[in-house]
């Protein structure tokens, strides 16, 4: 190590890079698998690195050492502060280094399997000293620090002490003919991605004093978030996951046992400095197709034609108000690496356009209202010469060399250049052995990853050092994620980043100024075989029909739905209460908080809880669901919340037709004048009250409709494959299996009770705005079913249809 200690320059995480031949396999290193921290390696299946100060000069301090010292650790994600006097980081300690393998390839490199603790350490620069934060409790995940101020953390953390939701495949409880169980993999369904021990809890964004003061949850509700990053106006930025539901249901043929990958579903979200006015920033809606290979010169080969958002992570601010994050296919690019894309922040409420055609680098055209899917306008790849699909053959050049990747950008002091993280050659997890060599790659190494200077709008040629320059790294190391060591006002040219005024008082409350008014248009038109999934995978989930007064014509109230989070994994003799608690949308319970009728305008003042997950519904007159967010919310204390409608206003082509915030235009409304008690409505609705009914109702006429063993509920709700009852027509499906489509998890229920044709069948009609003549494919309402039951009894299917057909465990 040089001396004296720098005190300007970059910080950065460093691996001393893997170099030599793997043994007994024709593998030119181990680079490619030395694993960092991604959407799929969160807290475990990470290799040991250190935090390194570098002054650019040649003099490098390591801050902390965890790859050559005796403790099993990783020190990772450091931030400065404002002032430019502080470094933030975290170390993550385990008590074991395994094997890393490369199918059955042992790759003589070690990482750590699982986390078991980890803490944030703050390096002062003027005396040279790194000291933990106090009030650390020794068992916690403490990681990714960022600066609020110079005195106040915001950082992701498992304190929580919580567990994402339970995967979504089939939880048929049978078996069939042959004896093989009807659910998907370990007993029924039984799956969280992340792992079943303290490594797998839940990440959420939490903030604190330096001191370790004051720790607060900003994010309740979210089952993983992670990356946060602060904004010149003092917005939070940060990966927010969203893999429960209907959302891994991503195209015609995903049925329950058959989901996307779920891992792909992180989003970025959105808060301000008191984690209040939470929204989503970008992907809740999936993407259009990306422009990345048209950017590049015709003598360019391999890779992706175009792209898709996936893992969105690593977000920053790169230049005033406009951001840089990483898109990529989780867990396979060795770490937070891919194509880096750009686009101008519009704030919370504002997330990309509607209409395709107002795409400014779109590839495909449309004017239909959600083609967009609400990307960005401006949304473009800034490093379209990397790889961010899951894809085996690379961008190579005209001498055929492989051109890399890229992540991680960061903005620099005094300019309008930016750093960004190359990784040079392959850096792909699933690459096949016989091509881990340099005559494949073109002569470039297998993986290197090093710190690059950006010094235009868009690379396009990463061997161009006109376009960007390597400033940190050698082929001894894998270097990344660097911050500048400066001050704030020299990289934004004001002290700090700005900061709302505190909360006050205690009550929390939605307002919605028009609750008929919504944007909850379908990319594409209504398809029963090809694009019946978008209905509940990339935007919510609505009834959406032709008829564009539906929605208005029927929404009624403003209902809240609470959540309850997993507070417990299938491990430690929690295997059967996990397996037997069955729902379609993977949390614990979820119950009807309240309820609220709109004003005679659509507008709507409710007061909710506090600090409490919780999904927002909009419901007819019967208490059906006409639309809902799959994005939860938590109000902090002291928030008031505000909408334009019911997701109305996202886009940039309403926004600007509405001209005003929402806060503007809720003060005109019959509700602003309102001040109604919290409701005192809630319930839940589990299988234990539909059972009696249809047993009562129902099994006299179809004497097969018994619960005799127990499966009744599965034969109803989870019969995807349609084989439970002799007497049902098959519903025909794309791929001619039979096999349902989610959001369809039975021909009698889907996600909603209005789309369910168990529902219809009770309330004498079908419910979800069409008629059996308007298309020849989809489930028909058919012949009416005489029934006893009751518009009460109804009621209360379709609410357990609605809250998402719940089966609590019954020990």
């Amino acid at each position: 190590m040089t001396s004296p200690q720098p005190t300007t320059g970059i910080v950065y995480t460093r691996q001393p890079r893997a170099v030599n031949p793997v043994p007994g396999s024709s593998i030119m290193d181990a680079s490619s698998w030395q694993h960092a921290s991604d959407v799929g390696r969160i807290n475990g299946g990470i290799a040991e690195a250190d935090v390194v100060l570098d002054d650019l000069q040649g003099n490098v301090h390591v801050l902390y050492n965890c790859t050559t010292s005796p403790d099993i650790c990783v020190a990772q994600e450091a931030r400065v502060s404002p002032d430019g006097r502080k470094i933030a980081y975290s170390v993550g300690y385990a008590s074991t280094l395994v094997d890393t393998y490369h199918g059955r390839v042992k790759l003589g490199i070690k990482e750590i399997p699982a986390l078991t603790h980890a803490r944030i350490f703050i390096y002062d620069l003027d005396s040279g000293v790194s000291k933990p934060v106090p009030g650390y409790d020794g068992r916690s995940i403490d990681r990714q620090p960022e600066w609020l101020d110079n005195n106040t953390l915001v950082f992701s953390s498992n304190r929580g002490n919580l567990f994402p939701h339970k995967s979504q495949f089939n939880q048929h409880r049978g078996r069939y003919a042959n004896g093989t169980p009807r659910w998907f993999g370990t007993a029924y369904g039984v799956s969280q991605y992340y792992g079943y021990r303290d490594a797998g809890k839940a990440m959420q964004i939490w903030t604190m004093k330096i001191d370790g003061t004051g720790a607060k949850n900003l994010t309740p509700h979210e089952t993983m978030a992670l990356s946060p990053t602060v904004m010149t106006n003092g917005d939070i930025i940060y990966s927010c996951w969203n893999g429960h539901a209907n959302e891994a249901f991503d195209s015609p043929n995903r049925h329950s046992n058959s989901p996307g990958t779920e891992a792909n579903k992180w989003w970025l979200c959105q808060m301000d400095g008191n984690g209040a006015e939470g929204g989503v920033v970008l992907g809740g809606h999936g993407s259009p197709l990306l422009k990345t290979r048209d950017w590049l010169d015709k003598s360019i080969t391999g890779g992706e034609g175009a792209s898709a958002l996936r893992a969105v992570r690593s977000v920053a601010e790169i230049r005033r108000d406009y951001l840089a994050a990483t898109n990529y296919y989780r867990a396979n690019h060795v770490g937070s690496m891919g194509i880096v894309y750009g686009f101008n922040y519009r704030g919370g409420s504002v997330e990309g356009i509607s209409r395709l055609n107002n795409f400014e680098h779109g590839i495909y055209s449309s004017e239909r209202e959600g083609s967009g899917k609400y990307i960005p306008s401006d949304f473009i790849a800034l490093t379209p010469y990397g790889n961010d699909a899951d894809s085996h053959e690379p961008r190579r050049n005209r001498s055929g060399k492989v051109m890399g990747k890229a992540g991680y950008a960061s903005a620099l002091p005094n300019t309008d250049d930016y750093m960004i993280t190359h990784g040079r050659g392959l850096c792909f997890e699933a690459t096949f052995v016989e091509k881990a060599n340099a005559q494949y790659t073109g002569g470039e190494p297998l993986c290197q990853k090093g710190i690059y200077r950006v010094k235009v709008d868009q690379v396009t040629d990463s061997f161009d050092t006109r376009q960007m320059e390597q400033i940190a790294g050698d082929a001894r190391w894998h270097v990344y994620d660097a911050d500048a060591v400066a001050s704030y006002q020299d990289l934004w040219g004001q002290p700090e980043p700005e900061r709302p005024r505190p909360l006050t008082g205690n009550a929390c409350f939605l307002q919605v100024v028009d609750a008929r008014r919504a944007e909850l248009q379908p990319a594409e038109p209504y398809d029963w075989e090809r694009t019946l999934y978008q209905q509940c995978s990339a935007q919510g989930c609505a009834i959406n029909t032709e008829d564009k007064g539906f929605h208005a014509r029927n929404m009624h109230y403003l209902t809240v739905f609470e959540v309850e989070m997993w507070d417990r994994s299938y491990s430690d003799g929690n295997q059967e209460e996990f397996a037997n608690t069955i729902n379609n949308h993977g949390f614990k319970s979820l119950r009807v908080q309240g309820y609220q009728p709109i004003e005679a305008d659509g507008s709507v003042r409710m007061r909710v809880p506090c600090e409490t997950p919780l999904q927002i519904v909009g419901q007819d007159k019967d208490g059906m669901t006409i639309a809902h967010d799959d994005k939860l919310h938590s109000l902090q204390k002291g928030e008031t919340r505000t909408c334009h409608g019911c997701h109305d206003g996202h886009s940039e082509e309403r926004a600007a037709q509405l001209a005003a915030s929402a806060e503007e235009r809720f003060a005109n409304t019959i509700a602003a004048r309102s001040n109604r008690p919290m409701p005192n409505n809630g319930f839940r609705t589990t299988w234990e009250d539909v059972k009696p009914i249809l047993l009562n109702k129902c099994s006299t006429c179809h004497g097969d409709m018994h619960d005799e063993d127990g499966l009744l509920d599965s034969r109803i709700a989870w019969d995807y494959d349609q084989i439970d009852w002799a007497w049902a027509q098959r519903q025909p499906t794309l791929n001619g299996s039979y096999r349902l489509p989610r959001p369809y998890t039975s021909k009698w229920v889907s996600k909603l009770a209005r789309d369910s044709l168990l529902y219809w069948k009770c309330m004498g009609s079908r419910q979800d705005g069409r008629t059996d003549a308007q298309y020849d494919n989809d489930i028909d309402f058919g012949p009416a079913h005489k029934t006893s039951a009751t518009r009460q009894e109804c009621q209360v299917i379709g609410q357990w249809i609605d809250q998402g057909i719940q089966r609590g465990y019954q020990p």
